[in-house]
């Protein structure tokens, strides 16, 4: 995460969004998210014909965005390394006696007698322009901070049943995963209505489970808020609140307001307090509430600071700390068919079952698919994986106005497949052609009517989920693109200080001036002073002067440094570094020009004892020996490192002769050895192997079986000689799936070379020109984390509390990307120089 979104970081996005969304549309999105986001998601749900996938099969474009990923995972590990350590005494301060009293806050509201802040040539922001809609709000002098009252524990099955009560859930009780790791929710249904209960503030209701998994909610209503004031107001929910459409999820938040009026939230683009959907009859299909448990009687009443102030801080972008920023382009939500059967007609069914323990002993399992409840012939399901891929056999039926399949039979051995491609009408059949460069053509089977044959341009996209049955294929999933980009997010800013409310100041550090520098400087790093540092031993330290030190961070008292501060200090120019016999992973991919020339590109991929892997580009003549068949295969190359990171290649060797990628039969279990759970495979004709994960250096956990033990596999997998694991060979898996029962073979993927048309996908992005920015709303809220946003971060337990005052600026760039930033409003004599530990929205 960068120290400051920009707009260009989304363009890029933009730029390379067709790559990323087939990497994302491979996301299986487990089923007790919140049901919108599923909805989100499940768009964008591909199924993987391949497990894994060397770095080799990648393009260079998909490498450079990986990389960008894996920087951007040590940005944002190093930015919360720069926040000093938590001090215990920030959530044990005083309260000031003398402010326990309330007192209402007034109202924010344009100041008529203000001066209009908006200007007519904008404001300069990050090499665009920025604009304002409206005069800044009145500020009032003053705000409340209030307190979570307590920890949102789960709920006991007493509790889950009163709140089921008060939606006329009559229904048994199951167990199901809970958000928080190791932890159960409780699942209460009908078989149609359903909720999900963590605890009393933490649920989701759903009127229609299949109408949830297989209906967009509908996106708008003008009688919303009255439908949602009066539910929520029949089923016992009075406090107040105000309503409006969600422009980043689909359905209406559902905005609570504290005491004195002022709307309360948690980070933005993360799940509101309450959101809401609705049904294409405008009846109230989804309910999915986090809220808040606060004490309603508050701390007390703080100083703040202006509009003008806060406006201030969002123009200048080297304040990074008490502030918080969110971003995202448009989001393109396909249009998307469900595979529908009628009722009491026998069906063949593919999709994902979700099983349900039952909270009473003895009593069968839940086992619910695509939002309907299965029985039957459902012996065994309750032993597979949540969420596995199968077929049954049958028909549905209805009773009591709940809808059912009756499981005549079912198969977990089929596969699911996705092809993406152009379709086309053929006489009566609908076709489509496979866009993966191998012309495979295949018959939809029961095709929807309105499907856009011969609509189809480069800028969308048609994919299809189901399965092979020959050359035709039986559906059950088909979403159209109208155009691939949008959907991109991000974030900035270091986070919110801690809060003093003890009532005596807490001095900050001098702010640190920004240098800018024009042509080359010596790079510079960040180092968080310790106790016992020193500027004179850290400049000895780091082969430089205390005036140097001074000037890179702007230090006007020459030798006062404080613990947890954040210095620049300079870093070693990069030297050449000699290579002999390194080992890694070939890379082979061809870059075809668009004057129709060629050209390879080699890279190096290697693997560290961590798991991680580090890429260098090859060049050199002595590549011009390497054979295409060597590609993904161990290699030995001796050469030079340059200070550009490129491997200057002298000369390279092949380990092992005849070394190759094969396919292999088999099944797996999971086992207990050298003190690891690993899984073992086992060849039909015996032979056993520890799996590693493609290039990995330690072996795969049972989180990747496939299917469940025993099931008949087969697997692409690179066996290199001599590598073993407690005395056990070792074979890399590329790829695996359960052996279809038509017969049909995996082949070999893993060394073919990627095919790079720079006519089609340049090689850089286009030139960017930051758009203009309108700042359309700004008003004053409470803030406070969500209980339940990365809950299972390591620093959760040491969030803030405290419900406290921000400034929120809301906007649209020119490109349609949406502005969004929090600016803490608390004076900073009610502030500490610590930041609250958490990681933002990305």
């Amino acid at each position: 995460m960068n120290d400051k979104f920009t707009d260009k970081t989304e363009h890029d996005d933009d730029f390379i969004s067709q790559k990323l969304n087939r990497a994302s549309q491979q996301t299986q999105v487990n089923g007790q998210f919140a049901a919108e986001l599923e909805e989100r998601l499940r768009s964008a749900h591909r199924p993987r014909a391949e497990r894994f996938a060397t770095f080799a099969q990648v393009s260079p474009t998909l490498r450079w965005v990986a990389l960008m990923v894996v920087l951007a995972l040590v940005l944002s590990w190093s930015i919360k390394s720069l926040i000093p350590a938590p001090q215990p005494a920030v959530d044990n301060t005083p309260v000031n006696p003398d402010m326990q009293t309330p007192t209402p806050a007034p109202d924010v509201v344009p100041d008529e007698n203000s001066t209009p802040v908006t200007r007519e040539d904008g404001y300069n922001f990050r090499g665009g322009k920025l604009f304002i809609q409206q005069p800044l709000p009145e500020s009032p002098g003053t705000a409340h901070v209030y307190l979570m009252s307590r920890e949102d524990r789960p709920a006991t099955q007493e509790q889950a049943r009163a709140l089921a009560d008060r939606f006329g859930i009559q229904g048994e009780v199951y167990r199901s995963s809970g958000l928080v790791f190791g932890t159960d929710d409780f699942l209460i249904t009908d078989g149609k209505q359903s909720l999900q209960v963590h605890s009393d503030q933490y649920f989701v209701y759903t009127a229609d489970m299949e109408n949830n998994h297989n209906v967009h909610p509908a996106p708008s209503d003008q009688d919303a808020e009255r439908i949602i004031r009066e539910f929520l107001i029949a089923h016992g929910f009075d406090f107040r609140f105000k309503v409006f459409a969600s422009e980043f999820y689909v359905g209406y938040v559902v905005q609570p307001l504290a005491p004195d009026g002022l709307p309360m939230q948690y980070e933005s683009y993360t799940a509101p307090m309450m959101r809401i959907t609705l049904d294409k009859n405008g009846e109230v299909l989804v309910v999915d509430a986090s809220l808040m448990n606060y004490d309603s009687n508050a701390l007390g009443e703080y100083g703040i600071i202006s509009a003008q102030e806060a406006f201030d801080k969002l123009l200048d972008d080297t304040i990074l700390t008490g502030k918080v920023e969110f971003g995202h382009s448009p989001t393109n939500m396909p249009k998307e068919w469900y595979r529908t059967y009628a009722d009491n007609q026998p069906a063949t069914v593919y999709g994902y079952n979700t099983i349900y323990p039952s909270m009473e002993a003895g009593k069968p399992a839940l086992i619910v698919m695509d939002g309907v409840p299965l029985f039957g012939n459902t012996s065994g399901m309750e032993s597979l994986e949540h969420n596995s891929f199968i077929g049954i056999t049958g028909q549905y039926i209805v009773e009591n106005g709940v809808r059912k399949f009756n499981v005549e039979s079912w198969n977990r051995k089929v596969n699911e497949v996705w092809v993406s491609g152009i379709l086309s009408q053929q006489g009566d059949q609908v076709i489509v052609t496979s866009d993966d460069g191998s012309g495979q053509q295949y018959t939809i089977i029961d095709p929807p009517t309105d499907l856009p044959i011969g609509s189809q341009t480069p800028e969308n996209s048609v994919g299809i989920s189901g399965v092979l049955e020959g050359d035709s294929l039986s559906w059950y999933y088909i979403q159209f693109f109208e155009s691939n980009s949008g959907g991109g997010g991000g974030g900035g800013g270091l986070g919110f200080h801690k809060l003093n409310l003890s009532g005596i100041p807490v001095p900050f550090p001098s702010p640190t001036p920004q240098f800018e520098t024009s042509g080359p400087s010596q790079p510079t790093g960040i180092y968080i002073v310790q106790e016992g540092d020193t500027l004179a031993a850290l400049a000895q330290r780091f082969g430089t002067s205390i005036s140097t030190l001074n000037e890179l961070n702007g230090l006007t008292d020459e030798n006062i440094i404080f613990i947890g501060q954040n210095l620049r200090v300079p870093m070693p120019e990069p030297e050449e570094q000699s290579v002999q016999d390194l080992r890694g992973y070939l890379g082979i991919a061809l870059h075809i020009k668009a004057d129709g020339s060629s050209v390879k590109e080699y890279t190096l991929n290697v693997t560290q004892n961590s798991g991680g892997s580090t890429v260098y580009t090859m060049e050199g003549p002595a590549l011009s020996d390497l054979a295409d068949g060597y590609n993904g295969l161990p290699i030995l190359v001796t050469g030079m490192i340059n200070k550009q990171g490129k491997l200057v290649v002298d000369s390279f060797r092949m380990p092992y002769d005849n070394l190759q990628f094969q396919i292999l039969k088999g099944t797996q279990r999971v086992a207990q050895l050298g003190g690891q759970t690993v899984i073992i495979f086992t060849t039909e004709e015996g032979q056993t192997y520890v799996e590693y994960l493609a290039t990995n250096p330690f072996p795969a956990d049972s989180s990747f079986l496939i299917g469940i033990e025993g099931d008949l596999i087969e697997e692409e997998v690179l066996i290199i000689p001599d590598e073993t694991f407690a005395d056990m060979p070792v074979a890399h898996v590329y790829q695996s799936a359960i052996v279809q029962e038509n017969g049909s073979a995996m082949e070999v993927q893993s060394n073919r070379i990627y095919v790079y048309n720079e006519s089609n996908e340049p090689t850089t992005p286009p030139e960017f020109t930051q758009p203009d920015l309108t700042i359309n709303k700004i008003e004053l809220v409470y803030f406070v984390s969500n209980p339940y946003y990365q809950v299972n971060d390591p620093n959760y337990e040491l969030r803030s509390k405290y419900i406290q005052p921000v400034w929120h600026f809301q906007g649209v760039y020119a490109n349609g990307n949406a502005f969004d930033v929090l600016i803490q409003a608390l004076k900073q004599e009610f502030l500490l120089p610590e930041l609250v530990p958490g990681s933002l929205p990305g």
